[in-house]
């Protein structure tokens, strides 16, 4: 697949957030026969020169993990200024959403009953995965200073983008050598489907990655099952045979289905994933 040329000077650029400066472009999602385009907001570091370079984070449901868009955030450009202050600085890539959520998150498996995000669509995971992969990361490769290897690497969202992580971190473990998984929602999908896909995947290479798996416990955690899901998850890396040292699963009942709640545990799976 041809690499999607994207002229950086022509692109929106906004610089004096508290985590450095924000650059905002569309893509064209190349494996969707549609032709669909994104937004992708990238957020560099505050010591980016353009020389150094530095480790990748790409996030899911972006509008709401960085500031300029209405409604609640995740405010980690203010986790990341913190972080760059104790020597970890990182690009994070947001991967704007669109009314498509549903369906491009999720899997390709058998949705369950209440998988009521799929408006009549059917899962488009694997299209979503693959413009990830084949598309968007070459592009910020070409156009950032990014560091290479699936140890620089990670993948991250939460609920229906926590799914969706575990999702490709699995299925693309040559790529993705760190997964941010909070409150994922697999009561929506056929969990059985999901562990034979992910086995055809090349898992030796997941063994060495790290994960950081997150549930809170409010009435929406609790109606979609986050916490079963969060340790299926675990043991499922775990049977695979990655290290107990490289997964961490971290419960509380105080957090909500909430971008605020998410925000707060941001920094600590971060330095886990990162340092």
């Amino acid at each position: 697949m041809e690499l999607q040329k994207i002229d950086i000077r022509e692109c929106e650029y906004r610089s004096g957030t508290a985590g450095g400066s924000m650059v905002s472009f569309e893509v064209i999602m190349d494996p969707y026969p549609d032709r669909r385009t994104r937004t992708v907001k990238v957020l560099l570091p505050r010591d980016y020169d353009g020389v150094k370079r530095f480790p990748v984070l790409y996030m899911h449901d972006g509008q709401m993990t960085f500031p300029g868009e209405p409604g609640q955030k995740w405010e980690i450009e203010r986790a990341l200024a913190k972080l760059s202050w104790e020597g970890l600085s990182l690009i994070v890539v947001g991967v704007y959403t669109s009314p498509h959520r549903g369906s491009e998150l999720c899997p390709d498996c058998t949705p369950t009953e209440n998988h009521f995000f799929l408006k009549g669509e059917d899962p488009t995971g694997d299209l979503y995965a693959r413009f990830i992969v084949e598309t968007l990361k070459p592009a910020v490769d070409a156009n950032f200073m990014t560091l290479q290897g699936p140890e620089n690497t990670g993948i991250g969202g939460a609920s229906m983008g926590g799914m969706i992580s575990h999702y490709i971190a699995l299925k693309y473990p040559e790529v993705f050598g760190r997964a941010l998984i909070f409150s994922p929602a697999f009561s929506f999908i056929d969990w059985d489907e999901v562990l034979e896909r992910v086995k055809k995947a090349d898992l030796e290479k997941a063994r060495n990655n790290r994960y950081y798996i997150m549930s809170g416990g409010d009435t929406v955690e609790r109606n979609l099952h986050t916490l079963c899901s969060s340790v299926r998850c675990y043991e499922s890396l775990i049977d695979l045979g990655v290290d107990e040292r490289n997964v961490v699963l971290f419960t509380d009942s105080r957090l909500r289905h909430h971008e605020v709640s998410w925000g707060e545990v941001f920094p600590d799976a971060v330095r886990f994933l990162f340092h």
